[in-house]
């Protein structure tokens, strides 16, 4: 999984300065701090997505042994899970 300091650095690498901010059609450049701002937010919601992502993995894959364990086939855990 990705550090937020990985993803930093990636939003560095494929947004680079000048950034701007389109309000109502007019393209206003951001500011050093506000550049800094807006990729430490995106960072740390792509850290957050990871870790609900690998959260609802692990309890899918609980789900799925769970079932296992009291025989179901692949086809019955696949319909009751979807």
């Amino acid at each position: 999984m990705k550090s937020k300091d990985d993803y930093i650095a990636e939003a560095r690498q494929e947004n680079p300065k000048p950034i701007f901010h389109d309000a109502n059609g007019i393209k206003i450049q951001l500011s050093d701090d506000e550049y800094e701002v807006a990729i430490e937010a995106w960072a740390i919601m792509r850290v957050k997505q990871d870790a609900a992502k690998n959260e609802t993995d692990t309890n899918l894959a609980l789900k799925r042994s769970a079932y296992t364990k009291l025989g179901l086939t692949d086809a019955e855990i696949n319909a009751i899970l979807g």
